[in-house]
């Protein structure tokens, strides 16, 4: 008996709503001992299905094992990648480059997207918990002077939140 064969019915359709997932991956098993299939999905977060077909799917790389159900044939096919819409990417800049102690610092995304999306602050690679909502415009951040209390170099960057999607950065830096 030969392995499964597995192929796409259709391309994979690729999240458009990261509140509630839509994503969807549709294949068709053929080949072996005519007995039938099982399927064992695994993708981010871990998901998992024994459905052929499988929806409501948020970004991630998803992989399925097809089983012959009258031998001990297998086939994994994957991964099939699922993307999410936005966050969107923008410039970071500064009109602060260096300040003097006891200052406050302003980092600038020049654009964002609508108020789904949540832009935090990041300082050195860590989560400031300075965040602005998205108001489809350049959004401008303060950064306390507590953030800069110590003398020395700091790196903002800046990371968009838009429901279950992945989270992205921002270009560049301050």
């Amino acid at each position: 008996v030969s392995p499964p064969i597995v192929n796409f019915q259709s391309p994979a359709v690729n999240n458009s709503d990261c509140n509630s997932p839509n994503g969807q991956i549709s294949i068709t098993a053929s080949g072996g001992s005519g007995s039938g299939f099982t399927y064992a999905w695994t993708g981010p977060g871990g998901f998992t299905s024994t459905s052929e077909d499988i929806s409501g799917l948020a970004g991630g790389n998803y992989t399925v094992i097809v089983s012959d159900n009258g031998s001990v044939c297998t086939t994994t096919f994957g991964p099939v990648t699922i993307t999410d819409p936005s966050p969107l990417t923008f410039n970071v800049s500064t009109t602060t480059p260096s300040i003097c102690d006891g200052s406050t610092g302003n980092v600038t995304l020049s654009n964002s997207e609508d108020a789904g999306v949540t832009y935090e602050i990041y300082k050195d690679g860590s989560p400031t918990g300075i965040t602005l909502t998205g108001t489809s415009a350049a959004l401008s951040f303060v950064i306390p002077a507590a953030q800069l209390a110590a003398p020395g170099t700091y790196t903002f960057t800046i990371r968009a939140v838009r429901g279950l999607c992945t989270p992205a950065f921002m270009n560049g830096s301050a």
